[in-house]
């Protein structure tokens, strides 16, 4: 399975868009026409969450962003690697890394983030929809594997910056990566033994 980064696959990539058009509505609802007190209840704020309240913050977290060019780096992202991702995996795949890459990140940036700390951005999801892409890409698309293994190096230092969510970023990464490699077994697998039995 082959696949070129290319406007027209990523037009038909119908969950990417699907998840894009959200991040934005929900970002300019949110900044347009609601106050910062709503901001503050859907992103991930790790004392309330200690706490035991706003659980869900864990998941609504990285629907929301802090600014446009925030917006625009995840917004970025999630078109080059969720269009590749819906190309080598299925629906229902795609649909566990994204919401699995984005809860890990964040669950984890809760456990290791100081107790004051927030966090909000769909960068965890971003990651993991990269790390489920590397683990196919190498044999499919050296072009793709090189542009991603420099985006990967890129971010990994840009994530160490003030500020960053680091443990969502690498964690995400992390869950998308282990998830690709599970699935990238299966299919291995399946398809020794179907050329067995032939």
């Amino acid at each position: 399975m082959s696949f070129e980064l290319t406007l027209d696959n990523m037009k038909h990539s119908y969950l990417t868009i699907g998840f894009v058009s959200v991040n934005i509505l929900v970002f300019i609802v949110v900044n347009l026409f609601l106050d910062d007190e709503i901001l503050y209840l859907l992103a991930q704020n790790n004392l309330n969450i200690s706490q035991g309240r706003e659980l869900w913050s864990l998941i609504t977290s990285f629907f929301v962003h802090a600014n446009f060019i925030h917006l625009f780096n995840n917004i970025l992202g999630l078109l080059i690697y969720g269009s590749m991702a819906e190309k080598f995996y299925s629906k229902l795949q795609f649909l566990i890394i994204y919401f699995f890459s984005g809860l890990v990140g964040s669950f984890f940036s809760f456990l290791l983030s100081p107790i004051y700390s927030s966090g909000l951005g769909a960068s965890g999801v971003v990651y993991g929809l990269m790390g489920a892409v590397i683990i196919l890409v190498p044999k499919e698309n050296r072009t793709t594997f090189y542009f991603s293994l420099f985006y990967l190096t890129y971010s990994i230092i840009y994530s160490f910056l003030p500020g960053i969510g680091t443990w969502a970023h690498l964690f995400g990464f992390g869950f998308g990566f282990i998830f690709g490699f599970i699935v990238k077994k299966m299919r291995t697998r399946k398809l020794k033994q179907s050329r067995d039995y032939y």
